[in-house]
């Protein structure tokens, strides 16, 4: 397995460790509960440096990225980020990614198990233009602080006033002497900071964070969490809300859609539109305390309509929830249905998503 070079940090902290898609990575520290409330409560920690990242530079840069993601880049102002998707020619889901644009640089992090479907990706647009395509996902490490104290947690040791940089923005600056390009950007639904350094920095700053945070309570956090919490802020997840056979609509994401762009599958979407849906990703409260799981069967009277994407149970708002997909018919705000859990079928409803949202 892939170590980060978190790895000792993790094992010295007392975590659970898995394997994530080849990577050895802390599931937990303490408990998932603990972890979530800590976030949502104060401030986490965590070690993102599985996610990959895609830099491109050269004169036909903003075009390229253009046709091959979803979202325009040309309208993206310099040191913004935005959210995007990577499409196929049937306008399916290759994989959703953030784009970072800066003056001579797209900067762009993608999801660890397409780390090398997306690069290709990008090498296949990149053919006939003046671009240069590198995957820096091994020239990186990635750290995220997120939390309403993350502001603080971070300050004493960056060279910028955090309270200028709005949110989705970005910039280069030092943080304990050591240049990194930092975001406010995050996937748990709260005010956060994404922060990308050299790899042999990344274990002597993931220290010196956990020391600067510890007057706001400060932990570690694993990737049971982290599910959790983008799951409470209704974030997709690729591999289960967003896949192959799912297009931007369905998945409801159209956010991260530019229409008036061109690019990669942009055909296939305009016919959805005309054609109309006949599914849609919903996220719904379940009358029990039974956690659906992903492919979980969702039932209208006795006919099976849908199926669990993701499910859990809230430790945030105290209620099982979880999200899928069913016929658009079913997924208006109060529809109910059944869901199959382990041969027993529980009501529930579909609520507005997303289920917590921050105070701001």
């Amino acid at each position: 397995m892939i170590h980060t070079p978190i790895h000792d940090e993790h094992l010295a902290l007392g975590a659970r460790m898995i394997d994530f898609f080849g990577f050895h990575m802390p599931v937990m520290y303490s408990s998932i509960i603990d972890e979530v409330n800590c976030v949502r409560q104060r401030v986490g920690l965590f070690d993102l440096t599985h996610m990959g990242r895609i830099e491109v530079s050269g004169p036909d840069r903003l075009e390229m990225v253009k046709a091959a993601v979803s979202k325009n880049v040309k309208t993206v102002p310099v040191g913004a980020a935005r959210y995007g998707l990577l499409l196929t020619d049937e306008g399916t889901v290759k994989d959703d990614v953030l784009i970072y644009r800066e003056e001579e640089m797209v900067h762009i992090v993608v999801n660890c198990s397409n780390r090398q479907v997306d690069h290709d990706h990008f090498l296949a647009h990149a053919k006939g233009r003046d671009v240069t395509v590198r995957n820096v996902s091994d020239e990186q490490a990635m750290l995220a602080l997120q939390g309403p104290a993350s502001e603080r947690a971070l300050e004493p040791l960056v060279e910028t006033d955090l309270s200028e940089l709005g949110y989705y923005r970005f910039l280069r600056t030092r943080i304990s002497g050591t240049d990194v390009i930092l975001s406010r950007t995050g996937y748990t639904g709260e005010d956060g900071f994404e922060l990308f350094l050299p790899p042999d920095q990344g274990a002597r700053i993931w220290r010196e964070l956990l020391s600067s945070g510890a007057d706001v309570g400060m932990q570690p956090i694993g990737l049971g969490a982290r599910d959790v919490l983008r799951l409470e802020a209704a974030m997709p997840l690729y591999g289960q809300e967003l896949t192959l056979e799912r297009n931007p609509i369905e998945a409801d994401v159209t956010f991260g859609v530019s229409m008036k762009s061109e690019f990669t599958g942009k055909g296939a979407l305009v016919r959805v539109k005309e054609e109309g849906s006949s599914i849609r990703r919903v996220g719904f409260v379940v009358d029990a305390r039974r956690i659906p799981r992903t492919g979980m069967e969702i039932f209208v009277g006795g006919e099976q309509v849908g199926w669990v994407t993701s499910g859990t149970m809230s430790p945030t708002l105290e209620k099982v929830i979880g999200m899928g997909y069913v016929p658009v018919a079913h997924s208006e705000t109060g529809a109910r249905f059944d869901i199959d859990i382990k041969g027993k079928r529980f009501p529930a409803e579909v609520v507005e998503m997303p289920f917590y949202k921050r105070e701001r």
